[in-house]
């Protein structure tokens, strides 16, 4: 007579091993993604920051420069580059007679040097 040998489960088959593997390499491939996305935010919100400090430090000199005369307020567009952080900015900055005539318009921008991507603008009184 032949007897049937009863098998015991001891561990994971074949199958299931594959598809928890399958199941994790997509929650690593997601995790990724999403922490890449993160960073990339991140770094794009210290290079605004930047930039915004940078603005603020280039409109601050030029006013002090047209206050001491170095500059002439007439209505003009004034450009330049400007170096912060390791950082190479590019500044513009145009000046505009207002409807009034007794003030005068001031509105600046600054880019990256390298992609021309715009960061920053203000804009106000001189």
């Amino acid at each position: 007579m032949i007897t049937k040998r009863q098998y015991t489960s001891h561990g994971f088959t074949l199958i299931e091993v594959l598809v928890a593997l399958a199941i994790y390499s997509v929650l690593i491939a997601t995790l990724v993604v999403v922490n890449r996305n993160g960073l990339q935010s991140l770094s794009d919100a210290e290079s605004q920051a930047l930039a915004r400090r940078a603005l603020s430090n280039i409109v601050v000199q030029f006013k002090a420069d047209v206050e001491r005369g170095k500059i002439t307020s007439h209505s003009a567009r004034h450009s330049g580059s400007y170096r912060m952080a390791n950082r190479i900015y590019q500044w513009e900055i145009n000046v505009k007679t207002s409807q009034n005539r007794f003030a005068k318009l001031l509105s600046a921008e600054i880019k990256e040097a390298d992609t021309a991507k715009k960061l920053a603008t203000v804009q106000g009184l001189l």
